[in-house]
């Protein structure tokens, strides 16, 4: 009985060693997409496409001329509110609610010498919740292509190979040591914190998230994993190449996925730790 226990203990720590290694990975990979999102503007660009989108719509008119309101007009009138201290800079508005919008269209309108009616202002309002959800799925395609990508290269880079990653794991018992203590430690610093996501509102700044990039990849580098530390070699190797690709497929299940599997996995190790004490007694 005890030896099923051992076994089970032994398995139990090769799930929690590579789920961590997964974990870390993926937040490395969502710090670094997060950073391209900011540096690119996409949260922004997203949204400046969507209303333009949506006055395209509502201005375009069967007998007269549409009004047109550029793109620059919408990110310097819609996306840009006034500051009243001359000298502040901009923010970089990557979300907006159906109020803000009508008064930016407002000063949009009035600088062309139009006035915007009630019933403008309800086709907008409409026409904004309406195209709402393709901004979300469009802006959630960009994030998985640069994800899957990102996922690439960091696996290349870095040479992490899963299924040479399990045989270390099934043999070498202070390998599985080392990353079950890490992975207590990154359950409960999460716990206390929010995974990043990939929110359409938000847009984190580019300095929070190349500190958490950099962290991650200090502790990824106490497990042995560091760019081209097998050398160039490395990738003549068929099975090399396949584990690496089986990597970027775990990859891009994201660090939701792997956080909420560590979790459970050290729950259960927490329990099968008690049973074995209780069979003891």
């Amino acid at each position: 009985m005890f030896d099923n226990i051992t076994y089970l203990d032994d398995i139990l720590g090769m799930a929690i060693g590579f789920t961590t290694i997964m974990l870390l990975l993926s937040l490395a990979i969502t710090a670094l997409v997060q950073a391209i999102q900011n540096f690119l503007s996409l949260r922004r660009h997203n949204l400046a496409c969507g209303v333009e989108s949506v006055l395209k719509t509502v201005f375009a008119k069967e007998d007269d001329p549409p009004l047109e309101i550029s793109r620059s007009e919408i990110n310097d009138k819609i996306l840009r509110p006034p500051l009243e201290n001359v000298g502040v800079r901009h923010p970089k508005i990557t979300w907006i609610e159906n109020d803000q919008l009508i008064k930016g269209v407002r000063r949009a309108t009035e600088a062309l010498s139009y006035q915007l009616t009630p019933d403008d202002e309800h086709r907008i309002e409409e026409e904004f919740e309406n195209i709402k959800p393709y901004l979300r799925k469009r802006f959630s395609t960009w994030v998985r292509y640069i994800s899957t990508t990102c996922a690439l290269l960091v696996t290349l880079i870095l040479q992490v190979d899963s299924l040479d990653l399990i045989r270390r794991l099934s043999t070498d018992p202070n390998a599985r040591l080392q990353m079950e203590t890490a992975a207590a430690g990154l359950v409960d610093d999460l716990s206390e914190t929010v995974v990043p996501d990939d929110s359409l509102e938000h847009d984190p700044e580019i300095a929070i998230r190349l500190d958490r990039l950099k962290e991650y990849g200090d502790e990824a580098a106490l497990f042995d994993i560091r760019p081209l530390s097998q050398g160039w070699d490395y990738y003549k190797n068929f099975g090399h190449i396949l584990g690496m690709l089986l990597t970027v497929v775990f990859l891009t299940f994201g660090a939701p996925f792997w956080f909420e599997r560590l979790r459970g996995l050290i729950n259960l190790r927490e329990l099968l730790s008690i049973k074995n004490d209780d069979d003891k007694k």
